[in-house]
């Protein structure tokens, strides 16, 4: 089975992510992050996490919140 094949559980994506619960549920809730919904439990398919998190990559400067990348305003 491919890895984009795969349904994962939620205590799996969350140690795939390392990330803790309320992030997840912050994700899901703020950023559209994908998630199937199977009665009361989440399960996610790896293809559409993959996916979400290719169309967020960057690539060069860190944009945190707030902050200046290094060598921007003179700094």
């Amino acid at each position: 089975m491919d890895l984009e094949e795969e349904i994962w559980s939620e205590e799996r994506l969350l140690e795939l992510l390392k990330v803790d619960k309320s992030t997840l549920s912050r994700l899901i809730r703020d950023e559209k992050f994908p998630i199937i919904r199977l009665g009361n439990k989440r399960a996610f398919l790896a293809e559409s996490v993959l996916k979400w998190m290719k169309e967020r990559e960057t690539i060069g400067k860190w944009e945190g919140r707030g902050r200046k990348a290094k060598g921007e305003n003179g700094g």
